[in-house]
């Protein structure tokens, strides 16, 4: 998979795209845009569907194929990126779906990886859902799939998520 992120200078969502990429490891070639007349040159490349909704830096191509913008960049990598986590937002996203959860440990030494859920099909047969997992003080309790045990985290302290599915 091979992408193409057409930027500029002092473009917040280039800027957040291109952060994306580096904190999730994804390899990607940048084309830095210095005039106007290049920007409309790589939007003469964007299927004319596309040219009705509003294009805005970066111009994202995967494959060769227009993807979108910055947004369209992470949904495609299955990757929810948040300035700020809203437990709301990850509580919703977990009550419906499988994700991988990266976050600082309790003791800030390194990243802990979580396979986890709160989706009550996708836990395993005999495993009871354990109720509302979201606290005030926004500690969450998950399933951990990998270990098979409910366990929390902090949710100030995620990194990422990546809805992985199964």
């Amino acid at each position: 998979m091979s992408y193409t992120i057409y930027t500029r200078t002092g473009c917040t969502f280039c800027d957040t795209a291109k952060r994306y990429m580096r904190e999730h490891g994804v390899d990607y070639k940048e084309v830095y845009l210095t005039t106007d007349d290049d920007v409309r040159h790589v939007k003469s490349f964007i299927p004319e569907e596309h040219l009705n909704d509003r294009v805005r830096l970066p111009i994202v191509f995967k494959n060769q194929k227009f993807l979108g913008d910055h947004e369209a960049l992470i949904r495609d990598h299955q990757v929810v990126l948040y300035n700020t986590w809203n437990p709301k937002q990850v509580f919703d996203l977990l009550k419906n779906n499988v994700c991988t959860v990266v976050y600082d440990k309790i003791n800030g030494d390194r990243f802990q990886i979580k396979h986890c859920t709160l989706a009550e099909d996708r836990l395993p047969e005999g495993v009871k859902h354990i109720g509302s997992a979201l606290t005030t003080s926004a500690f969450l309790t998950v399933y951990d799939l990998d270990t098979e045990t409910w366990s929390g985290f902090n949710v100030s302290s995620i990194k990422s998520i990546t809805v992985t599915g199964e």
